[in-house]
């Protein structure tokens, strides 16, 4: 109240007042489902459904996890709802020239019909989202409840596979280990920063301990995500203006434990010895799918080789011979092991320049939003300051090395990137009569 009364006083005929997702989705001009319907709960269904990988569908050679399969079709019923009341001039600019490029491309690229048309439904189905996202908006608090029970069902998985099967690099019920530590990462990150947030002294501890706890049991996966980790939380640490003595001390005490890993252990040593990348035929996939890029850039130059056009073409990598040494020469070729990679060879560099714009302007708007005071210390913006930072890490791990447009995390970072609200709070005018009572109690 103290705050409305100054406002008004000082001429500022507006108060900030608190709200959560729902209300939120009120200030939108045309939400199209609102926080409990239909389409909002099969949303929370598709976030819910990604620690389940090895429940996949095999489908020919691409393995379609449970939340892409409900993803497509609730990304296209949203779209078609959003489209009736407007979507901005800039995404129709962008979708216009998508469309119209890989229409030529359909033709004129290298891809197979089977691969240009899977990953013509993926993502495609992401720029829906991201398109609609004015009228998307996602109950912050329930998603979050949602995100941290698929985190906890993945690391007792892993628990379990590590102590009763002896398994010295657990996945959970990830496919695979490497994305199953981006997951714990992307939690350590995001109790780390949300804990800014926390309202009381136990929620900041609990969040402290459990992110504790989670990277630890992130170590055991050898995941070389530890990387977009240490970016994620530089990055969203300066853009939400979270660096106290506090968190700079625990920031860097995980950095330090991430360069400790990165310098002495010799697993991470050997994924990020360039000079030597015949000692891991991961680095070498990694380096080869660089390649691939940059050979792609000379071919298809601009607009890229087309969806599905990712190991289609012909090209030179110095690293493809050690892979036919190790038998393993087609290893990673038809996804660069790289989802940057992947996108420039098929989008080229003119519509991932777009993307990448796109995901750094969303970033921005984070710190437009805490430098007005849209996201004060409360639970609803706890739990978007969470969601944003997980889904973050999990995007900036899939730029990096997580390329598969089928697999889960990759709809649940561009679902929860989208449409968190980053606002906690709405500026709403003071009547006549309350300026009049506020401007009484401040002569008071």
């Amino acid at each position: 109240m103290g705050a409305a009364i100054a406002s008004a006083f000082s001429g500022d005929v507006t108060v900030a007042v608190p709200v959560t997702s729902r209300d939120t989705a009120l200030t939108r001009a045309y939400p199209i489902f609102a926080p409990g319907s239909v389409r909002h709960t099969m949303m929370l269904v598709v976030i819910a459904l990604f620690p389940f990988e090895v429940f996949s569908l095999d489908v020919g050679t691409t393995k379609i996890d449970l939340s892409n399969v409900l993803f497509a079709p609730l990304a296209l019923w949203v779209f078609a709802s959003s489209a009736k009341h407007g979507l901005s001039a800039r995404f129709r600019l962008f979708f216009l020239v998508y469309i119209a490029t890989e229409a030529i491309m359909f033709f004129a690229g290298p891809a197979p019909l089977s691969r240009f048309g899977a990953a013509f439904v993926w993502l495609t189905s992401i720029f829906f989202i991201f398109g609609s996202r004015d009228h998307v908006p996602l109950d912050a608090r329930a998603a979050f409840r949602v995100v941290l029970a698929g985190i906890a069902v993945l690391t007792v998985a892993i628990l379990y596979q590590y102590v009763f099967e002896g398994n010295d690099r657990p996945a959970g019920l990830m496919a695979e280990p490497s994305p199953a530590g981006m997951i714990l990462l992307g939690g350590v990150a995001g109790l780390l920063i949300s804990s800014r947030w926390a309202t009381t002294t136990r929620q900041r501890t609990t969040s402290y301990v459990f992110a504790f706890g989670l990277f630890g049991l992130s170590i055991i996966t050898k995941t070389t995500h530890i990387v977009s980790f240490a970016i994620t939380l530089v990055t969203i640490g300066g853009l939400s203006r979270s660096l106290s003595v506090r968190t700079i001390l625990g920031g860097l005490l995980f950095l330090g434990v991430v360069y400790w890993l990165l310098t002495f252990d010799p697993h991470y040593q050997s994924r990020m010895a360039v000079s030597d990348a015949s000692s891991n035929l991961s680095l070498l996939s990694w380096l080869q799918g660089f390649d691939q890029m940059v050979s792609s850039l000379k071919e298809y130059p601009l607009i890229g080789g087309g969806l599905g056009a990712t190991g289609q073409f012909d090209f030179y990598s110095s690293y493809t011979s050690d892979l036919y040494l190790a038998g393993l020469g087609e290893l990673n070729k038809q996804d660069a092991y790289s989802g940057l990679f992947r996108l420039v060879i098929e989008l080229g560099p003119l519509l991932v320049g777009v993307i990448l714009y796109a995901i750094a302007k969303r970033l921005t708007e984070l710190w437009k939003a805490v430098g007005e005071g849209a996201l004060p210390a409360c639970a609803e913006a706890r739990a978007q300051m969470f969601l944003f930072t997980f889904a973050t890490e999990l995007i900036v791990g899939i730029l990096l090395k997580e390329p598969t447009y089928s697999r889960s995390y990759f709809v649940v970072a561009a679902v929860l990137f989208s449409l968190v609200p980053l606002r906690a709070v709405v500026r709403v005018p003071l009547s006549l009569a309350q300026q009049s009572d506020a401007r009484a109690a401040s002569e008071l």
